[in-house]
């Protein structure tokens, strides 16, 4: 079975991420909650088969390796590898959880970071603007229409 930790996530996520490989996954992915978890048709139907083999021999041997017995360890590797695969869809789910919360968290500090320039040398001085900010001084003012009778 393969499980990843979430170390290996993030390790996985940083490098990815950097190299473009999950770049497109992550744009897609910003505006939804949990990705879905994934089935295999697959697995599902060799269990039925696998249930109509049994009925014919426990035991059944068709001669090149194709035993019952080995048909069965396949399937249970696969749904193995997508139980693995759907963990690990989980474990990023929860990375991207804590990406957005840490963002929103830097979007907060950034504005209070403006605010705190803004006291300290206050909203009109250049160092506001050299922080990002519009000096009020600079502000357009939108004039108003006179009103007509």
């Amino acid at each position: 079975m393969y499980i990843l930790s979430n170390d290996d996530i993030h390790s996985i996520f940083h490098d990815q991420i950097f190299n473009g490989a999950f770049l497109v996954e992550v744009l897609l992915l910003h505006n939804l909650m949990a990705r879905r978890k994934r089935t295999s048709p697959s697995v599902e139907f060799a269990a039925n088969r696998i249930n109509a083999l049994t009925s014919i021999d426990v035991n059944l041997d068709l001669g090149n390796g194709k035993t019952l017995a080995a048909y069965t360890a396949k399937k249970e590797a696969v749904a193995q590898m997508n139980e693995g695969y759907n963990t690990a869809l989980s474990k990023l789910d929860g990375l991207l959880n804590d990406l957005k919360n840490e963002e929103k968290k830097l979007q907060t500090l950034s504005g209070e970071m403006l605010a705190a320039v803004g006291v300290k040398y206050s909203k009109d001085s250049s160092e506001y603007e050299k922080a990002g900010g519009v000096r009020t001084s600079e502000r357009k003012r939108t004039a108003r229409k006179p009103k007509t009778l």
